[in-house]
């Protein structure tokens, strides 16, 4: 069941950004498992706790983290020169979270301008969005290695790129993310945000979103106009 955090519903918002990973497809089983592939030589295992850790942030400050963490022998580049290729080939086949594709076909009905703000690169990315029916509907997408974002999430950079993109004003724009590095990216570009969150996660870490749910089967796409 969807909770709304804080009291509000949101509603009459003009403008809607999505998260990609863990929001509108379901990958992060796919990073995990191919975490766990890199992993495999050094004799560790890639726990829930150190995935939480790095969630949502840049490709680059997780694999940095990562490797920190474990106290590998291995550079942040090298983990991703490892991973990155695993990913690309399973993430065609992960399924898009329960709902997501109505609910941007209803978004698109309603007539809302929407636009995608991913932390994955842009050659991942397109491997990401080939084949889904929904792809087309973004009037913007900014990925995380655009030139034009300096710094990665938690830091508001590709969240407000993609609002100068797509002509909108921040306060009137949704954002919908699964990491607490995205939540805190979204609200510091002036944002409301809901959280499209695993289970597994302590919902103090989604603060302050301003609605919980699991999927988009819990959403009514009305809401975000008021209707």
């Amino acid at each position: 069941m969807t909770s709304f955090t804080d009291g509000r519903v949101p509603l009459a918002f003009d403008y809607v950004i999505f998260d990609l990973d863990g929001t509108l497809l379901d990958t992060e089983p796919v990073y995990t498992w191919a975490t766990q592939r890199v992993l495999e030589p050094f004799g560790v295992r890639f726990s829930w706790e150190l995935k939480q850790r790095m969630m949502g942030r840049g490709a680059l400050e997780s694999a940095r983290i990562l490797v920190e963490a474990l106290g590998l022998d291995m550079t942040p580049e090298g983990y991703l020169a490892q991973r990155e290729p695993l990913v690309e080939q399973a993430c065609a086949a992960a399924p898009e979270i329960a709902g997501a594709g109505g609910f941007l076909s209803a978004l698109a009905d309603l007539g809302l301008p929407m636009a995608l703000a991913t932390s994955s690169g842009k050659r991942l990315c397109d491997a990401k969005l080939a084949g889904r029916p929904w792809a087309g509907s973004f009037e913007v997408v900014v990925c995380g290695d655009d030139p034009a974002v300096a710094l990665p999430k938690p830091a508001p950079d590709i969240f407000l790129e993609a609002a100068r993109r797509l002509g909108a004003d921040p306060a009137r724009t949704l954002a919908f993310e699964d990491s607490p590095a995205g939540i805190a990216a979204a609200t510091a570009a002036g944002m409301d945000v809901v959280a499209i969150a695993d289970a597994r996660l302590e919902r103090s870490q989604l603060v302050p979103a301003i609605a919980v749910a699991e999927n988009f089967t819990e959403l009514d796409a009305a809401l975000l106009t008021g209707g």
